[in-house]
């Protein structure tokens, strides 16, 4: 008996050796071809993870744009059958859980999805598109809710959600401020070209493309806010199931970066707001503005609009040129400082040298030319020259100079030539070069005819007057950031080129400081502030529509402030402004008045710190308390001995105030009425203390809430609000900033 189990162990020990053998040889060798019979039964494919294009948003991080992505659902039912096998019974059951919790997520027919689901010549469905991020996980929390509400079903919680499909389809991009920037931000809309990298060429490639920048900022920043797919490989075997192996490759995407403009949004509303009003007002073609810093070149506004532009969507206007870089126009006497400094540089007149400003006449075989101003101006220094605009006078200047000279100056301030600003669509100015002047053209050059610049361009020369002679790069990219949060692209000033001597600039920044006070643009002056600039009109002839003749004017003014300390550079147009009684033409008119509103609006924002104190600024502004939640009474006593006119929106004779306009801390001017809005007892009343719970909220309604409550957001992310950096019911001051993340 022993002997035989013995004999027994031996074959068993062989068998099992063989059988070992066998399996190491066809593991390591597989001389029976194996894998290739099994590789014929599975299929190979790429699923593709697509990246996230990046956020834009200004210098202060206000988010300017950010992306909205749609989804497509879908359900497998060969998961649910392969669990229940032939469980009918149970598989419409959770037929039923899985159309009740999407109908009760999104709001759309759960029915007609039920009938989808139990069509047994089916087997995945389609549920739905143009589905958000938060409608796929709210479906997925509900059915998670009513699959654990149900007893007996035999089929996990898991295994129903992951027959629960969710693709990506397309994406959109949301603009929190609307209209705002609409030209210079730009358009981003899906690639139709039907090129495909080698990642795309799958069927699900085909399905979805990613938005690309075509104009504005989307078009000039493409390729930082642009990314990189990622992928993972997955096997699925003869029966649609997934095959694990560890040898299968993935790529993880590479997001596209944020980045954070040079340009502040509440400069850009108030540059936009009075570029509209005077568009009108004035009756022109186009209005542009500009403000830049005049010692980096960051620009920190950029708006341009045309005549029929309230007549369309955001939309269309964000296919349209980006006016104060690409359109470009004749500069007039903004050009005249030029001509004057090169006589500074030349020493060609003493500062008490009078200049003759009368009538000036050219005979040329052409015929005969006439140049004079709108009155006999007599005779004046060179100072009063360009205080006054007189264009005989600067015609002389440039007469005794020369061609080769102005020629010379005008092309080492860089007309004629592109900012490098790099901002999609720049234009170059027009200078022609002296081969091509006419025996007009020395005269006409000196008070900015026959040439013609954009909007940036003349900011940078006038910044240049203002820095004491540094050409600088306009910038408009502060910096960007990665998906890890490193910061990347960060500006630097640059310098192009340098222009005359400090000695020279500070006579000609004394100069244009006297156009203001004295000059044609008084209508500048602010008592609190000194500001800096030259006017320019020139006219313009055009043929309207019933090919009539009409005369037109271009009207310019620009400037920079503090005087004493400059900061900023302004730069106002109007282009084709109409002839009119009101005379609003001339640029001491129009662009004056409007640069003048433009400069008292950002004086007045809360954090503006253009004008420290004087006595005048500081007997024009206030700054409101916060009143929301005191007695009528309380807050009209508080009024009064502030000196403020006020107004009720709600006539009550009594109750505590609600909600108040402008909110406190907030700088304003006394001559601005204050409004505000009552409840009586007991009336829910708006506590702006207490920050918001914002977790579950899209982001544009997130954003509407917060302005609601005077609360500055930042986000990063896309989908629902998360997480918040503030937590909710936290009481807070009107300064505090809170972040969210989306998911």
């Amino acid at each position: 008996m022993e002997k035989r189990l013995k004999e027994f162990r031996i074959v068993m020990y062989l068998l099992l050796g063989y059988i070992l053998f066998h399996i190491i040889t066809i593991t390591l060798f597989d001389p029976f071809h194996l894998d290739s019979e099994i590789n014929k039964r599975h299929k190979i494919a790429k699923e593709l993870e697509y990246y996230h294009r990046g956020n834009i948003y200004d210098c202060e991080g206000n988010l300017l744009v950010t992306t909205q992505y749609y989804y497509q659902l879908d359900f497998d039912k060969r998961i649910i059958r392969k669990a229940l096998e032939k469980d009918g019974l149970r598989q419409r059951k959770v037929y039923k859980i899985v159309s009740k919790a999407y109908a009760k997520a999104t709001g759309r027919d759960g029915d007609q999805v039920y009938r989808w689901l139990t069509n047994e010549n089916y087997a995945s469905i389609f549920m739905g598109s143009k589905l958000l991020v938060s409608d796929i996980n709210a479906t997925r929390s509900e059915l998670d809710t009513l699959l654990s509400q149900t007893a007996d079903l035999r089929i996990s919680n898991a295994k129903v959600q992951e027959a629960l499909l969710a693709r990506k389809t397309s994406e959109k991009r949301i603009y929190p401020y609307k209209n705002l920037a609409s030209r210079l931000l730009g358009l981003a809309m899906a690639d139709t070209s039907t090129v495909t990298s080698p990642d795309e060429r799958g069927n699900r490639g085909k399905e979805f493309r990613h938005i690309k920048g075509r104009c504005g900022m989307e078009g000039t920043f493409d390729k930082l806010l642009c990314g990189e797919n990622g992928w993972e490989e997955i096997i699925y075997d003869a029966l649609g199931d997934k095959v694990l192996k560890p040898s299968l490759k993935f790529r993880d995407p590479v997001h596209g970066e944020d980045i954070y403009l040079t340009i502040n949004v509440r400069y850009q509303e108030i540059l936009e707001e009075k570029l509209h009003e005077g568009l009108g007002k004035y009756q022109a073609k186009n209005a542009m503005g500009v403000i830049m810093n005049v010692h980096t070149g960051e620009i920190l506004a950029l708006a341009g609009e045309q005549e029929n532009d309230h007549t369309l969507p955001p939309a269309t206007l964000r296919t349209f040129s980006n006016l104060p870089v690409s359109f470009r126009l004749e500069p007039g006497s903004t050009m005249k400082p030029i001509t004057a400094l090169l006589a500074l540089e030349n020493s060609l007149y003493k500062p008490d040298e009078l200049i003759d400003c009368s009538p000036l006449i050219f005979d040329y075989a052409s015929g005969s030319r006439k140049i004079k101003d709108h009155e006999d101006m007599g005779e004046l220094t060179l100072e009063g020259i360009i205080v006054h605009s007189s264009n005989p006078g600067i015609s002389r200047v440039a007469t005794r100079l020369g061609s080769d000279k102005l020629e010379d100056y005008y092309n080492e301030i860089g007309l004629g030539r592109e900012t490098l600003s790099g901002i999609h669509g720049e234009t170059r100015g027009l200078f022609r070069s002296q081969e091509e002047w006419s025996e007009y053209s020395l005269c006409s050059i000196a008070f900015g005819q026959e040439m013609s610049v954009n909007m940036l361009h003349l900011a940078v020369i006038y910044a240049a007057f203002a820095n004491l002679g540094n050409i600088l790069q306009p910038q408009i990219l502060a910096y960007s950031k990665d998906q890890a949060g490193n910061i990347n692209h960060v500006l630097k000033p640059k310098i192009i080129n340098t222009i005359s001597q400090p000695a020279h600039l500070k006579t000609l920044q004394g100069f244009l400081r006297k156009v203001v006070s004295e000059g044609t643009a008084t209508a500048t002056n602010l008592d609190y502030i000194e500001i800096s600039g030259k006017t320019g009109t020139s006219e313009i002839i055009t043929v309207d529509s019933k090919n009539r003749v009409e005369t037109r004017h271009n009207s310019l003014f620009a400037g920079y402030l503090p005087s004493n300390d400059p900061r900023i550079v302004i730069v106002i147009a109007f282009d084709r402004c109409v002839e009119d009684k009101n005379k609003y033409y001339f640029a001491s008119q129009s662009a004056v008045p409007t640069f003048r509103e433009v400069v008292k609006n950002i004086l007045l924002l809360k954090d503006c710190d253009l004008v420290t104190s004087t006595t005048s600024y500081q007997e024009m502004i206030a700054i409101l308390p916060n009143m929301v939640g005191m007695k009528k009474q309380e807050a009209v006593k508080i009024l009064n001995d502030m000196g403020i006119d006020y107004s009720f929106i709600n006539n009550q004779k009594n109750g505590i105030i609600s909600d108040q306009y402008p909110p406190a801390n907030i700088k304003f001017s006394k001559h601005q009425p204050v409004k505000l809005a009552l409840a009586q007892p007991g009336e829910i009343i708006t506590d702006k203390k207490l920050m918001p719970d914002f977790r579950g909220m899209t982001l544009r309604r997130a954003l509407d809430l917060a302005r609601s409550r005077f609360i500055k957001l930042t986000a990063s992310g896309n989908g629902i609000v998360v997480k918040q950096s503030i937590e909710p019911l936290t009481e807070i001051s009107l300064e505090d900033g809170c972040h969210l993340s989306l998911r």
